[in-house]
């Protein structure tokens, strides 16, 4: 059997064998909520955040203001207080989401290779839990995304907003996000190196991250899993799906999917030498698929509590969810990041701008990996301008184009592309790491058969491994030479023979990055333009060569009509790509489109 067919087995009966090997090695575990979750090690030092987190809700509600702030700094019931979790090096600049808040936090002219002048920037949170809770006014120094709309809330609302900070910033960004899943899928990777001493390095349990990362999200207070009083992001989550109508028996549909997510990860960190060197890839790959869906769903209570925060015009609430969603849209279309940063951060919430940003804000959805359906509508909604479907999007203009076949997925592509780019402008051995999961597994562009089953989640898991499109698919697709593309036996012949010289290149500079050409001296910038060139020009290129070769064949041929506009649907979303939007002037682009669209500007050669 193979391990990728292992694996598969093991995510396809994920709830089953969790369930089942909990119940020897429950002595160990924690029952984090009855009949709910049981983890397979001890995290009750973990879950105990709730209970601090609770505490500072009541000492604002008891106007104790230095009490709430001392249950911050100090803690009183966890292993860690909220402080330590905030600022403790071990949580920053580990997973894609801190990587993203980054970002957008400080904009694309901050040098990432600074670091420096970097690493003041990544406590963040705790810079804006001291404004909150201390009486200073001075505007925290993070980027300059703190306090600048001018509204300055009361002390007793300044204190709530911290307790729901507490929460979403801090449990959320810098240990849901960051550290408990990435810090698991980091350490099958030493596990894999032989080089290393996992004892030494403190690998002894691959399951022990994933058990910390849900211990956060679940907290120790929750009676049942429908409860929405933990104090936790469970609870708070249950809460916003209840009002969003995304719920069932009043567990939030989110908090399912997270369980589950949960579930498959530890089920395919318990296959017998998951992370042994011969076994590592498939389980890496796995790995990164999952914590990806996962971080989707993680993303929508923040994008419903945005949500119902501008209903309800609450500055306050929407300074803090604002603060986690619209830097995370930094890795979506600029110019939309930029209109919420302006909207939502820079200057006061307008109500009458409410549709435009909800606007923009739907248009996002498919760049975070969530949709429409999965965050619903406010029950009682009345406002037409408001909803958002999601066959509004199966058929999207592209600059202009309007496409009538089935290539959305296709036109996102240029996500992988921009996301790697970000990445790779970090001076950061995880981010490189991360640039590279993108283009070999994909990360934003969904195959036809992604959704294996609608109804079974397990399914829906076992399948996600096979089921995206990924730059690397393009760079070593039987298109390249099964068709007689443009000079394609010549530049073949150029490269010594090597059908797929585009993706060898590709790799051997990740490699050459990660290892000695990079001690001495290889710059990682240039390596990250030498990437992002050779992506854009030997890999788009030649395959949309491929995809227009295509089409003349269909119509000398005695393909049908359908087929031939799906392949000019296909060429063009390669041409243009997802992120130039509708608009024929759109400036976002990254893939031939928006290159022909810099380089007529340098040469002079724009139409009227």
């Amino acid at each position: 059997m193979t391990s990728s067919l292992t694996f598969t087995l093991y995510l396809l009966f994920s709830t089953t064998l969790f369930f089942s090997k909990i119940q020897s090695s429950s002595a160990k575990g924690t029952t984090l909520i009855k009949h709910g979750i049981t983890t397979r090690t001890d995290v009750t030092a973990y879950a105990d955040i709730a209970k601090d987190v609770s505490r500072m809700f009541a000492e604002c509600e008891n106007q104790d203001f230095d009490a709430a702030y001392d249950i911050y700094s100090n803690g009183k019931n966890a292993l860690y207080s909220l402080k330590q979790l905030a600022t403790d090096s071990k949580y920053k600049n580990v997973g894609l989401t801190f990587a993203f808040h980054m970002y957008g936090l400080l904009g694309n002219d901050f040098d990432y290779y600074d670091n420096a002048n970097l690493d003041k920037y990544t406590s963040f949170s705790h810079h804006y839990m001291d404004y909150l809770l201390l009486k200073d006014d001075d505007e925290p120094n993070t980027g300059g995304i703190v306090n600048n709309n001018d509204v300055t809330p009361d002390e007793k609302s300044k204190c709530e907003m911290a307790s729901h900070a507490a929460m979403w910033h801090i449990l959320y960004l810098h240990l849901q996000a960051s550290y408990g899943l990435w810090g698991a899928m980091k350490d099958c990777a030493i596990s894999a190196d032989p080089s290393y001493d996992n004892d030494a390095a403190g690998i002894t349990d691959l399951n022990a991250k994933l058990d910390e990362f849900i211990a956060y999200w679940v907290g120790s207070l929750n009676s049942e899993v429908a409860s929405v009083n933990g104090y936790s992001l469970w609870s708070a989550t249950n809460e916003i799906g209840i009002y969003f109508n995304t719920h069932e028996s009043e567990v939030a549909l989110t908090n399912k999917h997270i369980r589950t997510g949960y579930e498959a990860l530890s089920s395919i960190l318990s296959v017998d030498g998951a992370c042994d060197q011969n076994k590592a890839p498939a389980t890496l790959k796995s790995l990164w698929m999952v914590n990806n869906k996962i971080l989707s769903y993680m993303m929508v209570p923040l994008v419903q509590n945005l949500i119902k925060a501008m209903l309800d015009d609450h500055q306050s609430y929407i300074d803090v969810y604002a603060k986690m969603v619209v830097p995370q849209l930094v890795q979506c279309r600029y110019s939309n990041y930029e209109f919420l940063k302006k909207e939502l951060l820079d200057q006061p919430f307008n109500k009458q701008n409410i549709h435009s940003i909800a606007k923009v804000l739907h248009d996002s959805y498919s760049c975070l990996g969530i949709s429409c359906e999965m965050v619903g509508e406010p029950m009682g909604l009345n406002d037409s301008l408001l909803s958002c479907d999601d066959e509004n999007y199966k058929h999207p203009i592209l600059a202009g184009y309007p496409t009538t076949t089935h290539v959305a997925e296709q036109s996102k592509i240029d996500l992988d592309l921009y996301q790697m780019k970000i990445l790779m402008s970090f001076d950061n051995d995880n981010y490189w790491m991360f640039a590279k999961h993108i283009y070999e597994h994909g990360k934003n562009s969904k195959k036809e058969d992604y959704y294996t089953s609608k109804d079974d989640d397990s399914v829906n898991y076992s399948g996600y491994e096979f089921n995206l499109r990924s730059l690397h698919d393009l760079a070593v697709s039987s298109k390249r030479y099964a068709i007689n593309v443009l000079f394609s036996e010549q530049i073949q012949e150029y490269h010594n023979d090597d059908r797929f010289y585009a993706n060898t290149a590709i790799m051997d500079m990740f490699n050459d990055i990660a290892g000695s050409s990079y001690e001495q001296g290889l710059s990682r910038k240039n390596g990250a333009a030498v990437i992002s060139s050779t992506i854009l020009t030997q890999v788009i290129y030649m395959y949309v060569l491929a995809e227009l070769t295509q089409v003349v064949d269909i119509n000398t041929g005695s393909y049908c009509d359908e087929a031939e506009s799906y392949n000019w649907d296909e060429a063009a979303a390669y041409i243009i790509g997802s992120l130039e939007g509708s608009s024929f002037d759109g400036q976002d682009g990254e893939l031939l489109w928006g290159l022909a669209n810099k380089r007529s500007l340098e040469f002079d050669r724009q139409n009227e």
